[in-house]
């Protein structure tokens, strides 16, 4: 599996794995039994867990700075390729708003009650990627040197993730108002805040500026790979020995320890899928890039059914609340086979016939904005009809 059209296939299926693996993570915190978040099982996939969120960001970087390689110099001259990335940067941003908005309806946000504001202005993953788009594109522009570009990303990624402890220590995030404030508050403020969570973003970056100028990028690969698998041992068995500065949950939480240990997984599976490209062939392979492709579509698809659906529509009749690990399975299998065959579909017809896939999407953007603004505040009336 090949590249073409200047698209690298295997950082495609990076992104469908992300992707699917954040059904089952998804699932999981929001169904598994509390009972059951114990064991060396539980402890292996909640941390292999950790990685998901950071692997689709990581993803975006790597996104981000192929583009740049390409396109540098035409967004520097505000072509249109650059006002089709603008625009498509503020419907993700406008996507990530409306699925963290406590309601659906204007007149209820209106009115909303400040817990109701802090969801709606918190920071998750999709503003995340946003952020750090914007501010990776301000930095092109004024850097101008695709070079240095590399660099810079290497050198941002680490200032943010050395910096977040000393942010969230010192509370510096209370000093700004709510909104600029959840841009640097941790969990449970902000799930996924710009800080530290953009140092994924850069270190994918900077990641994908060294690996695709690279002569030898094979070599490259396999030596990288080597290292942050060592890494990835050195860094976790680190919290145990007292060297590090935090201990307990605040490693967890805040380390630079573990932000270099989950970039480090992250690069080290960008390294592997690239040595075994040639081997990903196959209708699995396929359906992974194309989930890959269509990775944003995923992410909607499974946070609408999961989180509004499942949850805050107490869909009682289909699922409990809390579910066993065989029901965290039956949910997740469910739940992936809707948002795969979602995904292949809009992406056949974004294929076959782009024209048609416009209007559908833009179709879609007219319903979901009519329901915004023109829904009453409360739907306990429209819930009982319906479910």
């Amino acid at each position: 599996m090949k590249s073409t059209s200047q698209r690298y296939a295997f950082i495609d299926v990076m992104r469908g794995i992300a992707a699917l693996w954040m059904i089952e993570t998804h699932v999981m915190n929001e169904f598994i039994m509390p009972q059951n978040k114990e064991g060396w099982f539980y402890d292996a996939l909640n941390i292999s867990n950790g990685f998901v969120s950071v692997g689709f960001i990581f993803c975006a970087g790597i996104g981000f700075m192929i583009a740049a390689e390409r396109k540098l110099n035409e967004y520097r001259a505000f072509s249109p390729s650059f006002w089709l990335y603008i625009r498509r940067l503020f419907f993700i941003l406008a996507a990530a708003f409306l699925m963290d908005t406590p309601t659906m309806s204007l007149q209820h946000l209106l009115e909303a009650s400040p817990a109701e504001i802090a969801i709606f202005v918190r920071t998750d993953v999709l503003h995340t990627i946003v952020y750090s788009s914007f501010t990776a594109l301000m930095f092109s522009f004024i850097v101008g040197n695709i070079v240095r570009l590399r660099y810079l990303f290497a050198v941002l990624a680490t200032l943010v993730f050395f910096s977040s402890a000393l942010i969230w220590e010192s509370e510096l995030y209370m000093a700004f108002p709510q909104a600029i404030g959840a841009l640097i508050a941790p969990p449970p403020i902000s799930p996924f805040p710009f800080i530290p969570w953009s140092g994924y973003f850069f270190a994918g970056a900077a990641l994908a500026g060294f690996f695709f100028k690279t002569n030898d990028k094979k070599r490259f690969a396999q030596i990288l790979g080597s290292i942050v698998f060592i890494l990835c041992f050195v860094l976790f068995t680190l919290k145990n020995t007292g060297l590090s500065a935090f201990e307990g949950k605040k490693w967890w939480a805040m380390s630079p320890e573990y932000f270099l240990f989950r970039t480090s997984g992250a690069t080290l599976l960008f390294c592997l899928l690239f040595l075994v490209e040639d081997k990903l062939k196959g209708r699995f392979a396929d359906i992974l890039r194309k989930c890959g492709q269509e990775s944003l579509f995923i992410y909607i698809m499974q946070g609408t059914i999961i989180f509004t659906i499942l949850r805050d529509w107490n869909m009682r009749f289909m699922i409990e609340r809390q579910q066993s690990i065989l029901g965290i399975a039956i949910i997740t299998l469910f739940v992936t086979a809707l948002c795969i065959t979602g995904a292949l579909l809009w992406n056949s017809v974004k294929k076959n016939n782009p024209l048609k896939a416009k209007y559908i999407l833009w179709g879609f953007c007219c319903i979901v904005l009519l329901w915004f603004f023109f829904v009453p505040p409360r739907l306990e009336l429209l819930k009982e009809l319906f479910f």
